[in-house]
Formats: structure tokens, sequence, C-alpha cells
């Protein structure tokens, strides 16, 4: 807007205006802001900025522009906001005492919310290592519901102790309370990270489902020899090229068939030889035209080595763990599993 010498001028804003200038231009140009996650506050501020900005000439809008740009060009690195942003963003890579303790501050000091929402197990795990007084004051800071379901998981004669401990709880000074919350919060809020993804004999039935079935046969005798127990688990875990029947569902078979490239999926198909149940089954639960075609090229492909036909035979196997692990598929339980 030009003064009486006709020259433009820069109106003056504050930085409220010019967030909201901003913001403005932004949603103009079509962008989309998460302008939900701020504050409820300072959602309101924005829109109170905005509705009171009214028109501003191009020679403002270029000087608010150009301080933006250069603001932003000048910005590093923009930290999470507060301590629950900067839990969450570490919560991956903190040992699980220091998150422990971060929970903690963040609950105003006071241990009782952290510990009371651990798993039921693991306070009546509480109950069990510590003295019956401790279980008693834990017992009684616990929502009732949960407490109740808690008791439920103490052996009888511990649960009368720990009960009739709680008619002594009513003069603890709330110092000692808070001091007892946490100790046990050091001793129990910190969550166990698993080394491994999955128990032993999942991880090693894996593990011989992708072997060669002599290595696999071999394993698992020299196994049995040294604890059956054990490797009747693992047999359990193993998932081998017979026993698809059992263990894919009919409707599954088309997408076991789309997620093979067709030359493999028809090899795989021939490499049963004489035991055709494993290809009946998959050929039977497919559209009459596809399994129709599908023979015709088994029938056209020349013998296989025993070689061959097992390494057909792992390509399908790799392509149903990819579905399984994929969510696409779940196998279905074995007899003796069930």
């Amino acid at each position: 807007m030009p003064d009486g010498s006709g020259v433009p001028f820069q109106r003056d804003l504050t930085r409220k205006q010019k967030a909201a200038l901003i913001v403005q231009l932004l949603i103009t140009d079509g962008q989309r802001m998460a302008l939900s996650q701020l504050p409820d506050e300072v959602q309101l501020e924005l829109t109170r900025q905005l509705a009171g900005l009214g028109i501003v000439d191009r020679v403002t809008m270029d000087a608010v522009i150009d301080e933006f740009v250069t603001e932003l060009d000048a910005m590093g690195l923009s930290g999470p906001q507060g301590m629950g942003a900067a839990l969450t963003t570490l919560s991956s890579h903190l040992s699980p005492s220091a998150a422990s303790r971060i929970k903690e501050e963040l609950s105003g000091g006071d241990p009782w919310p952290v510990i009371a929402a651990l798993p039921e197990h693991d306070l009546a795990r509480i109950m069990q290592r510590e003295a019956v007084e401790v279980g008693a004051i834990t017992l009684s800071k616990l929502p009732i519901p949960k407490a109740a379901e808690v008791l439920g998981l103490i052996h009888g004669s511990l649960a009368r102790r720990i009960t009739y401990a709680m008619s002594f709880t009513a003069g603890v000074q709330a110092d000692t309370v808070n001091d007892i919350g946490r100790a046990l919060l050091m001793d129990y809020g910190a969550t166990e990270v698993p080394v491994f993804n999955a128990p032993a004999p999942t991880r090693l039935g894996e593990i011989l489902t992708a072997s060669r079935s002599g290595t696999r046969d071999a394993v698992l005798e020299e196994l049995r020899q040294e604890d059956d127990a054990f490797a009747s688990e693992v047999r359990r875990a193993i998932f081998t090229f017979s026993d698809i029947p059992a263990r894919i569902a009919p409707p599954d078979m088309p997408k076991l068939a789309k997620a093979m490239a067709q030359p493999d999926l028809v090899r795989a198909l021939a490499a049963t030889g004489d035991a055709r149940e494993v290809t009946d089954y998959i050929l039977g639960n497919m559209s009459k035209r596809m399994a129709a075609q599908l023979s015709e090229e088994i029938a056209e492909l020349p013998p296989m080595t025993a070689a061959e036909a097992e390494d057909a035979q792992n390509l399908m196997m790799t392509a149903v763990r990819e579905l399984v692990d994929s969510g696409e598929i779940t196998l279905v339980r074995k007899m003796e599993e069930a």
C-alpha cells in the first residue's frame, strides 16, 4: 500500500501475525498442515491472529516470506518438545532402567502409576518375591479391579498373609510408601527385552525347514537321542513340503501360486514324484483353467534329479514363509498342537 508519495511501504506485523500469514500462504498453496497436533490454545490463537490479519500488501508479504525462509535455512535441528515427546523419540534406544526412571519423572515423581500399569502376572511376581508388608502396600496402591485379579494369581497361604498385613498399613508414612514404590520400579519396572524374537524350538524348526532333508533328518535324530522332548517341539515347528495339505487352508492356495514365478511353481508341483498328494491338493484348490494349464506344463517337464526336486520344493517353502511373515496367510495348527 503506497504512502502519500506513491511509494509502497512495509507493514509492521507481530511474530504471531507473521506465523498466521505463513500458515495462510501454505494452505492457499495446497499444503496439508498437521495443525490438530498443536495444543488447543495454540490453535485458537492462530485462528484469532488469522482472523484479524486483514489485507496484507505485497511488500509486507514478500518481506515475511524472506524472513521465514532465512530462519528456516538457519535452523539446524528441531528437537522434540517436552519429556514425553523426547521419550517417544528415544524409546527404542534407551536402556529399560533409564526408560523406567524417565517414566517416573513424567508421572510427577510418583512411581505407583507406573507400577500399577505392569501386567497382572508381573505384579503377582512382586508379591511372591517381596516381604508380605511390601505386597500389602503394593496391593493397596492398585486399582480395585486389578488388585482383585492379582490376588487371584497368588497362592492361598501367601494371599492370606498379604491381606492380613494390609491391616497394619494405615500408619505407614507417605514417604515410606513412595520409597518402596521407587525401589520396586527399579527392580521390576524395566521390561525385559528378549534377545531372540522366538523360542529356541521355533528358531531351530525354521532353520531345519530351510535345510535339505538329509541334514534335517540327521539333526532331528541326534536331538531325539539327547533330549526327546525338545526334539518333539522342534519337529512341531518344522514345516515341510509334505505338510502343505494339512497346514495351508484351501482359500490360501491361490495366494501361494501368485507368489511364485510360474516356472518355479511348475517345477515344485512336478517335484512330488510318486507322492501326488501335495500336487493334487494345490491344483484342486485353483481354478479349473489354471489347474489344467499347470498340469500340461508339468507333463512336459523332463525328469528331475532328487537334488533338483528338493531345490524346487524349497522355492515353494520360501514363498510360504514369506507369505506367513507378511501376514497374508496363516498356517493351520498341527493336530498335536491343538
